[in-house]
């Protein structure tokens, strides 16, 4: 879902260097968010405690929010970790998530064809994140 990430200039530059990249009929396989992600993502604001963990080796306490801009289809996540130095460290991580019309605009033009939509790649549990990941195999002009 590293595609997720990326701003529209970024994304671009990326797929124009893949369709450099592939030879004629080579095939890109990638998977990105979609919207069955949203409710999971935008968290309630919350806060929580840890002794060490993924922001540090050292307690430190995180403030969790999920916004949503629905109009541009990202969720912004930011985590504020504070540590024993009682310093803040700002995250921001933008993910944009997409629809399958989604996908073929940002394909459109680029020299790519056969957007094939697997649905069925992982399973459908509504319990996990597994349900809001969808899998594109886009195939070379």
């Amino acid at each position: 879902m590293d595609f997720c990430v990326l701003g529209p200039k970024d994304r671009e530059i990326l797929v124009n260097k893949i369709s450099r990249a592939l030879k004629n009929n080579g095939v890109l396989i990638f998977d990105v968010m979609t919207d069955r992600c949203i409710e999971k993502m935008i968290t309630q604001n919350s806060w929580e405690y840890f002794e060490k963990g993924f922001w540090s080796d050292k307690p430190y306490l995180v403030l969790n929010k999920g916004i949503m801009y629905k109009n541009d289809h990202v969720v912004l996540q930011q985590n504020i970790v504070f540590e024993d130095n009682n310093k803040a460290k700002n995250y921001l991580f933008w993910n944009t998530y997409y629809s399958y019309e989604d996908i073929k605009k940002v394909f459109k033009g680029m020299g790519f064809r056969d957007i094939e939509y697997p649905e069925t790649v992982l399973s459908n549990d509504k319990n996990n994140m597994d349900n809001a990941v969808d899998f594109y195999c886009i195939r070379k002009e």
